[in-house]
């Protein structure tokens, strides 16, 4: 039974799971420990399982995800970016990643 607020709800969560795909896709490789790249590498299968989920439901509905943007992807990238030029270290990665999931979840 589709209706706009579970839509909405489902965009929410796709849009959220693909920030956050972007997110580790944009510090994965700046990380020093192997055990914290394999951690931000499970956490990106997971929301890769989460988002082929919310594609199937899309799909049950008769309906379309709606993507982010691409101005949301640049932003991300430079925001990663300028933030990691003083302090690239593991723990300055884990609170940038800390402060994504935050925010995605009070925005949303």
């Amino acid at each position: 039974m589709k209706n706009n607020k579970n839509i909405n709800a489902l965009n929410t969560i796709y849009k959220t799971c693909e920030m956050g795909i972007i997110g580790i896709n944009d510090v994965i490789d700046k990380t020093k420990k192997e055990e914290f790249r394999d951690f931000l590498d499970n956490q990106r299968g997971q929301y890769n399982k989460i988002l082929k989920k919310a594609e199937e439901l899309f799909s049950s509905f008769g309906m379309e995800e709606k993507e982010l943007g691409t101005m949301a992807k640049i932003n991300s990238k430079i925001m990663s970016e300028m933030k990691l030029v003083t302090n690239n270290s593991d723990q300055m990665v884990a609170k940038m990643m800390m402060e994504g999931t935050n925010q995605g979840v009070i925005k949303n």
